[in-house]
């Protein structure tokens, strides 16, 4: 492979590796729907040669992460290394070795437009900057209030500490407003202090005032679905029981939504995309009605507006005690059955959507095999596997894992959540579950495998 250094329009990363034999690289951004998924591969990079990687400019500038798998010498077998960067729209041209990615004097970082530097450098100063504003903060928050001579001077003092730090982050933003690296500093402002009683709402808009809501390049960072995390993690904390927080994280949700709803279009629509994934995960379908509620805005642009819908037009035919929808199940290497007939004569059947290519389904997989297993268990459950890979690679995998499930029926639907089946349940994630009695009906829709053994045994 000859040298392409030269080569720094927008479009491309070079990688030129040293100090090494070989080494392959990939490419993951830190945002967005593909985030930790390897965009671009290279293999076999000897140490010298350059290697390009093609770059999507919709992502740019964004935030990523550059894998390593590098061999010291050629009978050495892969050692992997990994490095954070930022790619501006003009590009980035690496030189390094890969062995010591965190020493500067190992790693040069050219033609970025000084993105990188200008976010070590802000990291470097805003660790000693931030650190005792933020001490005094965490003090503020787990002492009582009181009209008392110290706490009023500790409360003055904060104010005045707080304030000259946002204005030094404020000029270390507007001295790289051109960069992303600028929208990264955002994510360390420090909102101001909670008022005593106010709502949900108002939580949510002090949160986020400390962002541009405004600036869509917000979301090329790794921090904004954090910064969104942090505020219902906070709000949970605050939790009288764990029984309420289903309530309390629909009334955390409903005041983002609100928040969001003044921002840009993309940003509002990422806040909306957020919560659905955070909505599914935990199993909270009355936030899938909250959403729908703010879909209808134009001004929302979710990428997730069809499954929303797909999922809340399921909502009222997949519950509980409902009878199971009779739906086609595609079995692998045999003729399509109708979900009855499959669960005909059964004490327990278990219906789960699941994808080689998701590292939750193959723990639960896992687990489930090894539960099913169990004389006792196998013939009180069986389990009816429909895979949703749709990737040649997944679907690879895939085989490689049914010869080691034999106790399970296999289905596999080539549309993934688009086929019939998992349209009729409302499948928009794996992995997801349905158990279903002998009689038809759906006995529990189990959120793990601890629920699911949970419901068994009640």
């Amino acid at each position: 492979m000859s040298s392409l250094s030269f080569l720094t329009h927008a479009q491309f990363l070079t990688i030129t590796p040293r100090g090494i034999h070989t080494t392959d690289l990939t490419l993951y951004p830190l945002f967005g729907d593909s985030a930790l998924r390897p965009i671009a591969q290279v293999g076999q990079v000897r140490s010298g040669q350059t290697a390009l990687l093609e770059l999507d400019p919709s992502l740019l500038p964004g935030e990523f992460a550059i894998r390593y798998d590098y061999r010291a010498n050629a009978s050495d077998a892969p050692y992997p290394s990994e490095q954070y960067v930022i790619i501006g729209r003009q590009g980035l041209r690496i030189l390094l070795n890969p062995v010591y990615t965190g020493k500067s004097d190992s790693v040069s970082l050219l033609d970025d437009g000084g993105e990188n530097e200008a976010w070590q450098t802000f990291l470097a100063d805003n660790a000693i900057r931030r650190a005792p504003v933020e001490r005094m903060r965490q003090w503020l928050d787990e002492e009582p209030a009181s009209r008392k001579a110290y706490y009023r001077q500790f409360v003055k003092e904060y104010t005045r500490r707080r304030q000259a730090y946002l204005d030094w982050l404020e000029g270390r933003k507007v001295a790289h407003a051109d960069m992303l690296a600028s929208r990264l500093m955002s994510f360390s402002g420090i909102p101001a202090p909670a008022a005593a009683g106010e709502s949900r709402a108002t939580q949510a808009v002090r949160h986020l005032s400390v962002l541009n809501l405004q600036d869509s390049l917000l979301l090329h960072t790794r921090f904004f679905a954090q910064y969104l995390d942090g505020f219902v993690q906070a709000g949970l904390q605050q939790l009288a029981s764990p029984a309420s927080a289903d309530s309390v994280i629909l009334s955390l949700t409903a005041g983002l939504l609100e928040a969001a709803s003044v921002a840009s279009p993309r940003v509002y629509g990422a806040v909306t995309d957020y919560l659905y994934l955070q909505f599914l995960r935990s199993g909270i379908d009355a936030g899938m009605e909250l959403l729908a509620r703010h879909l209808v805005r134009p001004a929302c642009q979710s990428r997730n507006k069809e499954a929303i819908t797909r999922k809340l037009a399921a909502m009222g035919k997949v519950q509980v005690g409902l009878s199971a929808i009779d739906v086609e199940i595609p079995l692998a290497g045999k003729a399509p059955a109708r979900l009855s007939q499959l669960t005909e004569g059964r004490p327990m059947s278990l219906l789960l959507f699941w994808s080689a290519g998701c590292s939750h389904c193959l723990e639960l997989v896992d687990r489930l095999s090894r539960y099913t297993q169990q004389q006792e268990i196998g013939r009180q459950l069986q389990v009816i596997a429909v895979s949703v890979d749709r990737s040649e690679a997944d679907r690879s995998k895939w085989s490689a894992m049914t010869p080691g499930l034999l106790q399970w029926r296999h289905a596999q639907c080539p549309e993934g959540p688009s086929s019939e089946a998992a349209r009729a349940f409302g499948v928009l994630a794996t992995p997801t579950m349905f158990l279903i009695d002998g009689s038809f009906h759906i006995r529990g829709i189990p959120q793990s495998m601890d629920e699911l053994i949970q419901i068994l045994a009640s």
